[in-house]
């Protein structure tokens, strides 16, 4: 198909006839194609675009994809796996007014995020964005984070953070713990507790031990 020939069915008024176009592999879109199918007045259409294989995106048409005023759009774009998308696009993801976008993007391991890009996520309003990112074992947790983290009001959270084994917890906090008003969380502190217990146990012999 020449430039000319697919105009035609991208300047159709039914989008079923714009869709089949933006899927089609029978020609290789120009620039201004792929800008008029990028903003096409319909979310399908603009997806059937953003999916194609055969050109490459500016920075200006990703943004504009990440900030699309339809859910399903941004949804669609914080899955493509093939962009390498940078720190910028990252945060306009994690600072999505939409949980589903923000948890997708929590989700992604093809990133490593930066110590702002955590604390937008341990901060979020939404308690499951919190548990995703202390999900997460691709980065290191300050013990501020951390206190925080076992003080969260969702338990969802709590179990989190107390799956994760890059922390080490004060007697205080597992004392804490386990008054918890929840039956689960107050379950893996009392996990935590006797290795805790455990652990202390060994290292006196191991001390008593040495010193024979």
């Amino acid at each position: 198909m020449t430039p000319q020939e697919v105009d035609e069915p991208m300047s159709s008024k039914d989008m079923r006839v714009r869709l089949k176009c933006a899927r089609s592999t029978d020609f290789i879109p120009t620039p201004e194609q792929i800008e008029r199918g990028l903003t096409d007045k319909s979310k399908k259409v603009r997806i059937a675009w953003a999916s194609r294989k055969d050109y490459t995106l500016t920075h200006k048409q990703i943004e504009r994809g990440l900030s699309d005023k339809e859910h399903d759009v941004r949804i669609f774009w914080a899955l493509k796996k093939d962009i390498r998308f940078s720190p910028r696009h990252i945060e306009m993801g994690l600072t999505d007014g939409s949980v589903t976008v923000r948890r997708t993007w929590a989700g992604r391991t093809d990133f490593t995020p930066t110590p702002r890009h955590i604390e937008i996520g341990l901060l979020d309003v939404f308690w499951s964005v919190r548990m995703d990112w202390a999900k997460r074992m691709d980065w290191t947790p300050t013990p501020r984070q951390a206190e925080r983290g076992v003080c969260d009001e969702s338990p969802e959270v709590v179990r989190a953070w107390l799956d994760r084994h890059d922390v080490s917890w004060t007697d205080e906090q597992i004392q804490r713990g386990l008054t918890h008003e929840n039956a689960s969380v107050r379950k893996a502190w009392e996990s935590i507790a006797q290795r805790f217990q455990q652990n202390n146990t060994l290292y006196s012999e191991s001390i008593a031990l040495m010193s024979i």
